[in-house]
């Protein structure tokens, strides 16, 4: 084997070996926050309710409510034919001690009980947009996540994950 051969194997093998270590990441189990502020640990198939504050690593998310179907903000913004749009008015909070990013199309994702997967309708116009940006501190950002689904879809869950290197989602039921 040639010393350029290996020299590239080597390198090859270092960037296996830190993608395993960074794809590992920490592991996250959603739990509910109780109005005292104390959590209640679920599992990795905890399903919560609208209303409930859920905790996931430095971060935790409420649904406050949905609009479904949500109603279109003009004429001119409409969902696709055979779809509609379901918006969940959301809030997310920063429990760590620095400023976090928050991106409603990386954190967020609907999934209904044939388990098909939908992203965030960045097109939409309904306001107030959805949570998105920077969040300080201990502080939340709040906005009407907009998910475009066929219109029959049916047992709608929000998830949310915002953290990309540690595993574990917060599920949030949005209809039976």
């Amino acid at each position: 084997m040639s010393k350029r051969l290996r020299a590239v194997l080597a390198a090859l093998a270092v960037v296996v070996a830190a993608g395993a270590v960074v794809a590992s990441g920490s592991d996250n189990k959603a739990s509910k926050v109780d109005s005292s502020g104390s959590t209640t640990p679920g599992d990795s198939a905890s399903t919560y309710k609208v209303g409930d504050e859920v905790k996931l690593g430095d971060w935790t998310v409420k649904a406050w409510g949905v609009n479904n179907p949500q109603a279109a903000p003009n004429q001119f913004s409409q969902p696709t034919a055979g779809t509609k749009w379901v918006g969940v008015d959301t809030e997310v909070k920063n429990l760590s001690s620095k400023p976090e990013t928050v991106s409603s199309v990386l954190c967020f994702d609907v999934t209904d009980s044939a388990n098909r997967k939908y992203n965030v309708n960045i097109t939409s116009g309904v306001a107030p947009a959805a949570p998105d940006g920077e969040v300080a501190p201990n502080g939340a950002l709040r906005g009407i996540a907009v998910f475009e689904i066929p219109a029959d879809a049916a047992g709608l869950k929000l998830n949310f994950k915002c953290d990309l290197l540690s595993t574990g989602t917060a599920t949030i039921q949005l209809t039976p």
